[in-house]
Protein backbone atom coordinates (compact mmCIF):
# COMPACT_ATOMS: atom_id res chain seq x y z
CA UNK A 1 0.00 0.00 0.00
CA UNK A 2 1.22 3.40 -0.90
CA UNK A 3 -0.28 6.78 0.01
CA UNK A 4 1.00 10.69 -0.57
CA UNK A 5 2.10 13.06 1.95
CA UNK A 6 3.95 16.39 2.43
CA UNK A 7 6.59 16.95 4.87
CA UNK A 8 8.99 19.47 5.36
CA UNK A 9 12.60 18.38 5.21
CA UNK A 10 14.25 18.51 8.83
CA UNK A 11 17.54 19.30 7.73
CA UNK A 12 17.50 21.85 5.04
CA UNK A 13 13.26 23.32 5.75
CA UNK A 14 12.14 22.19 2.01
CA UNK A 15 8.49 21.36 1.51
CA UNK A 16 8.15 17.47 -0.23
CA UNK A 17 5.51 15.42 -1.40
CA UNK A 18 6.20 11.48 -1.57
CA UNK A 19 4.35 8.16 -2.40
CA UNK A 20 5.92 6.29 0.56
CA UNK A 21 5.12 2.54 1.02
CA UNK A 22 5.93 1.07 4.95
CA UNK A 23 8.49 -0.55 5.68
CA UNK A 24 8.19 -1.72 8.91
CA UNK A 25 5.27 -2.76 10.09
CA UNK A 26 4.98 -1.82 13.67
CA UNK A 27 3.99 0.54 15.99
CA UNK A 28 6.83 2.72 16.46
CA UNK A 29 8.36 2.86 12.82
CA UNK A 30 6.56 3.56 9.57
CA UNK A 31 9.26 4.47 7.02
CA UNK A 32 12.10 5.85 6.09
CA UNK A 33 12.03 9.89 5.13
CA UNK A 34 14.51 11.39 1.89
CA UNK A 35 15.25 14.50 0.73
CA UNK A 36 16.81 14.71 -2.87
CA UNK A 37 17.40 18.62 -1.91
CA UNK A 38 19.71 18.00 0.06
CA UNK A 39 20.64 14.34 0.33
CA UNK A 40 19.00 14.14 4.90
CA UNK A 41 17.70 10.63 5.43
CA UNK A 42 15.86 9.56 8.21
CA UNK A 43 13.10 7.68 9.27
CA UNK A 44 9.52 9.16 10.41
CA UNK A 45 8.01 8.37 13.67
CA UNK A 46 4.68 8.73 14.54
CA UNK A 47 4.07 10.39 10.79
CA UNK A 48 6.99 12.75 11.54
CA UNK A 49 10.49 12.89 10.01
CA UNK A 50 12.90 12.86 12.76
CA UNK A 51 15.78 15.40 12.77
CA UNK A 52 19.59 14.02 12.50
CA UNK A 53 19.57 14.45 16.85
CA UNK A 54 15.98 12.73 17.18
CA UNK A 55 17.23 9.70 14.61
CA UNK A 56 20.75 9.05 16.26
CA UNK A 57 18.82 9.28 20.06
CA UNK A 58 16.53 6.98 18.63
CA UNK A 59 18.97 4.63 17.44
CA UNK A 60 20.99 5.25 21.18
CA UNK A 61 18.21 4.68 23.63
CA UNK A 62 15.65 2.38 21.09
CA UNK A 63 12.86 3.54 19.44
CA UNK A 64 10.10 2.57 22.25
CA UNK A 65 11.55 4.35 24.36
CA UNK A 66 12.19 7.18 22.31
CA UNK A 67 8.61 7.21 20.95
CA UNK A 68 7.26 7.02 24.91
CA UNK A 69 9.70 9.98 26.54
CA UNK A 70 8.83 12.03 23.96
CA UNK A 71 5.26 11.66 23.88
CA UNK A 72 5.59 12.16 27.83
CA UNK A 73 7.02 15.77 27.77
CA UNK A 74 7.43 16.35 24.14
CA UNK A 75 10.81 16.85 24.48
CA UNK A 76 14.63 15.62 24.37
CA UNK A 77 16.17 15.72 27.34
CA UNK A 78 19.31 17.74 27.68
CA UNK A 79 21.55 14.64 28.99
CA UNK A 80 20.60 13.02 25.88
CA UNK A 81 20.76 15.46 23.25
CA UNK A 82 24.72 16.45 25.07
CA UNK A 83 25.57 13.17 23.12
CA UNK A 84 24.85 14.29 19.49
CA UNK A 85 26.14 17.01 17.93
CA UNK A 86 23.76 18.24 14.89
CA UNK A 87 26.55 18.12 13.08
CA UNK A 88 28.06 15.82 9.92
CA UNK A 89 30.81 14.08 10.06
CA UNK A 90 32.44 11.72 7.09
CA UNK A 91 35.02 9.75 7.20
CA UNK A 92 37.67 7.51 4.37
CA UNK A 93 38.98 4.28 5.39
CA UNK A 94 41.19 2.20 3.92
CA UNK A 95 44.35 0.88 3.68
CA UNK A 96 47.55 2.81 2.52
CA UNK A 97 47.58 4.00 -0.58
CA UNK A 98 43.68 3.67 -1.91
CA UNK A 99 43.38 7.75 -2.83
CA UNK A 100 41.55 8.57 0.53
CA UNK A 101 43.30 11.62 1.10
CA UNK A 102 42.38 12.59 -2.75
CA UNK A 103 39.32 12.08 -1.73
CA UNK A 104 38.80 13.34 1.03
CA UNK A 105 39.55 16.95 -0.37
CA UNK A 106 37.65 16.23 -3.54
CA UNK A 107 34.22 15.61 -1.27
CA UNK A 108 35.29 18.57 1.32
CA UNK A 109 35.04 20.46 -2.08
CA UNK A 110 32.04 19.31 -3.50
CA UNK A 111 30.71 19.62 -0.05
CA UNK A 112 31.70 23.16 0.45
CA UNK A 113 30.12 24.38 -2.78
CA UNK A 114 26.40 22.24 -2.15
CA UNK A 115 26.48 23.70 1.41
CA UNK A 116 27.95 27.21 1.11
CA UNK A 117 26.71 28.34 4.60
CA UNK A 118 28.30 25.66 6.40
CA UNK A 119 31.91 25.58 7.82
CA UNK A 120 33.56 22.59 6.43
CA UNK A 121 36.91 21.39 7.82
CA UNK A 122 39.01 18.49 6.63
CA UNK A 123 41.05 15.94 9.18
CA UNK A 124 44.17 15.02 8.12
CA UNK A 125 45.62 12.01 8.27
CA UNK A 126 47.82 12.07 11.67
CA UNK A 127 50.23 9.11 10.85
CA UNK A 128 52.92 11.38 9.57
CA UNK A 129 52.89 13.27 12.87
CA UNK A 130 53.35 10.00 15.23
CA UNK A 131 56.73 10.17 16.87
CA UNK A 132 57.01 5.98 17.43
CA UNK A 133 57.51 3.33 14.08
CA UNK A 134 54.44 3.07 11.56
CA UNK A 135 54.06 0.76 8.73
CA UNK A 136 55.13 -2.89 9.10
CA UNK A 137 57.32 -1.74 12.21
CA UNK A 138 54.44 -0.42 13.99
CA UNK A 139 53.89 -1.09 17.37
CA UNK A 140 51.25 -0.92 19.88
CA UNK A 141 52.40 2.19 21.71
CA UNK A 142 52.45 3.53 18.02
CA UNK A 143 49.28 2.25 17.16
CA UNK A 144 47.87 3.24 20.62
CA UNK A 145 49.17 7.16 19.96
CA UNK A 146 47.26 6.85 16.02
CA UNK A 147 44.38 6.47 17.85
CA UNK A 148 44.00 8.49 20.60
CA UNK A 149 44.94 11.26 18.45
CA UNK A 150 42.62 10.35 15.94
CA UNK A 151 39.60 10.34 18.52
CA UNK A 152 40.83 13.36 20.37
CA UNK A 153 41.09 15.87 16.93
CA UNK A 154 37.77 14.52 15.71
CA UNK A 155 35.75 15.07 18.93
CA UNK A 156 37.57 18.93 18.94
CA UNK A 157 37.20 19.52 15.17
CA UNK A 158 33.44 18.28 15.75
CA UNK A 159 32.67 20.91 17.74
CA UNK A 160 34.69 23.70 15.12
CA UNK A 161 32.55 22.90 12.06
CA UNK A 162 29.50 21.88 10.39
CA UNK A 163 31.10 19.60 8.20
CA UNK A 164 33.80 17.54 8.98
CA UNK A 165 35.76 14.97 6.42
CA UNK A 166 38.18 13.15 7.98
CA UNK A 167 41.30 11.41 6.42
CA UNK A 168 40.69 7.79 8.09
CA UNK A 169 38.45 6.83 10.93
CA UNK A 170 39.23 5.86 14.39
CA UNK A 171 39.08 1.85 13.18
CA UNK A 172 42.01 2.05 10.53
CA UNK A 173 44.08 2.05 13.62
CA UNK A 174 42.59 -0.68 15.47
CA UNK A 175 42.84 -2.58 12.20
CA UNK A 176 46.28 -2.04 12.06
CA UNK A 177 46.70 -3.07 15.61
CA UNK A 178 44.71 -6.43 14.75
CA UNK A 179 47.93 -7.17 12.74
CA UNK A 180 50.11 -7.08 15.68
CA UNK A 181 48.01 -7.70 19.21
CA UNK A 182 44.65 -8.80 18.96
CA UNK A 183 43.91 -8.61 22.82
CA UNK A 184 44.49 -4.54 23.12
CA UNK A 185 42.87 -4.67 19.21
CA UNK A 186 39.82 -6.40 21.10
CA UNK A 187 39.62 -3.52 24.01
CA UNK A 188 39.86 -0.84 21.42
CA UNK A 189 37.31 -1.90 19.54
CA UNK A 190 34.62 -1.47 22.62
CA UNK A 191 35.43 1.88 22.42
CA UNK A 192 35.19 2.41 19.13
CA UNK A 193 31.63 0.65 18.75
CA UNK A 194 30.84 3.46 21.16
CA UNK A 195 32.22 5.59 18.62
CA UNK A 196 30.62 4.14 15.56
CA UNK A 197 27.85 6.52 15.30
CA UNK A 198 28.99 9.44 15.39
CA UNK A 199 29.59 9.19 11.86
CA UNK A 200 27.31 9.72 9.54
CA UNK A 201 29.19 7.71 6.32
CA UNK A 202 32.22 5.71 6.18
CA UNK A 203 33.39 5.33 2.93
CA UNK A 204 35.28 2.50 2.75
CA UNK A 205 38.09 2.43 0.15
CA UNK A 206 38.85 -1.05 -1.28
CA UNK A 207 42.54 -2.06 -2.38
CA UNK A 208 41.47 -2.93 -5.75
CA UNK A 209 43.84 -1.25 -7.83
CA UNK A 210 47.41 0.31 -7.26
CA UNK A 211 47.15 3.71 -8.83
CA UNK A 212 47.46 5.15 -5.54
CA UNK A 213 49.96 3.39 -4.10
CA UNK A 214 53.70 4.79 -4.10
CA UNK A 215 56.68 4.74 -2.36
CA UNK A 216 56.98 8.13 -0.44
CA UNK A 217 59.00 7.82 2.01
CA UNK A 218 55.79 7.47 4.76
CA UNK A 219 53.92 4.24 3.53
CA UNK A 220 55.10 1.03 2.23
CA UNK A 221 54.54 1.30 -1.33
CA UNK A 222 56.25 -2.19 -1.98
CA UNK A 223 54.81 -4.80 0.03
CA UNK A 224 51.09 -5.53 -1.48
CA UNK A 225 50.57 -8.56 1.03
CA UNK A 226 50.61 -6.08 3.91
CA UNK A 227 48.15 -3.55 2.68
CA UNK A 228 45.70 -6.10 1.18
CA UNK A 229 45.85 -7.97 5.02
CA UNK A 230 45.03 -4.37 5.99
CA UNK A 231 42.29 -4.18 3.51
CA UNK A 232 41.03 -7.76 4.70
CA UNK A 233 41.13 -6.90 8.18
CA UNK A 234 38.76 -3.87 8.13
CA UNK A 235 36.61 -5.61 6.02
CA UNK A 236 36.03 -7.85 9.16
CA UNK A 237 35.56 -4.97 11.38
CA UNK A 238 32.93 -3.11 9.62
CA UNK A 239 30.92 -6.16 8.20
CA UNK A 240 31.27 -8.96 10.34
CA UNK A 241 32.67 -7.39 14.23
CA UNK A 242 30.39 -4.01 14.16
CA UNK A 243 27.59 -4.93 11.30
CA UNK A 244 28.02 -1.10 10.30
CA UNK A 245 25.04 0.20 8.61
CA UNK A 246 26.98 3.66 7.66
CA UNK A 247 29.47 2.22 5.64
CA UNK A 248 29.44 2.78 1.85
CA UNK A 249 32.35 0.74 -0.03
CA UNK A 250 34.15 2.27 -2.59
Amino acid sequence: MKYEKEYACPECGSKLKFKFKPMYHNEYYDCYFYCPNCGFQTFKVDGKPLSRIEANIAKICGLKEFKDENKKDNVISNEKNSLIKNNMKIAFSGTHGTGKTTRVFDEAKRLKIKFPNKTVGILSENVINCPLPINKQTSVMSQLWIFSDQLKNEIEMSTKYDILVCDRSIFDAIAYMYRINKDVANHMLKLGEDFLDTYDTIYFIRSRNDEYLTDDGLRDGEDKKFRAEIDKILEEIYYKKLKCNNIIEL
